[in-house]
């Protein structure tokens, strides 16, 4: 019986998460803490990844300055994100993503590592991967607009983003969000 309980408080707290997610001006610009953006998407995403049994290794900082950005859109940047590792984890034994979050030395960036060991990216089709349309996956199984999404999103930031990849070695995308300046709030 504490099983179904616990599961009905899962299910409710996905629900009003998607109804909040739901809800969100695109527009709207705030303070963001990424640790718990992460946290938000796990709410979504954590099932799926245990029903595979991927492993999810996340390392983020208790004191991470905030970015100013658009929380509903940078979950959509994990969503991609770990949609794409679970699709590279298909059929991988162990499969393992990790998420790492946290400032640069200097604090005025927030520097977000996502990787996983799936299949990764042949070296020819690394710097296509943002490109809208461009895909590495099978015909009809991906749109090639999850990473050019993610890219406009982070550039709409005023961030970078960065992939590396070893065929059939895994991948690590890299996020690098300036930290909020609490002097220009309503100017970024």
């Amino acid at each position: 019986m504490a099983e179904s309980g616990r599961q009905v408080a899962r299910i409710t707290s996905i629900v009003d998460h998607l109804r909040t997610f739901g809800r969100r001006e695109e527009t709207e610009m705030a303070e963001v803490n990424l640790a718990d953006v992460l946290e938000s998407t796990l709410l979504l995403l954590g099932e799926r990844m245990r029903s595979r049994n991927i492993e999810l290794e996340r390392s983020d900082s208790s004191d991470l300055p905030p970015v100013w950005g658009n929380a509903s859109q940078l979950e959509q940047v994990y969503i991609n994100l770990f949609q794409n590792s679970i699709d590279a984890l298909a059929n991988i034994e162990q499969g393992k993503i990790t998420v790492d979050i946290h400032a640069s030395l200097d604090r005025s960036r927030v520097i977000v590592e996502f990787s996983d060991n799936g299949v990764g990216i042949p070296p020819a089709y690394v710097e296509k991967v943002f490109e809208p349309f461009f895909t590495t996956k099978q015909e009809g199984e991906g749109t090639g607009l999850g990473l050019s999404i993610v890219y406009g999103i982070i550039m709409d930031h005023h961030g970078t983003i960065e992939c590396e990849s070893k065929d059939t070695r895994g991948t690590t995308i890299t996020l690098n969000l300036p930290v909020m300046d609490p002097e220009s709030k309503a100017g970024s």
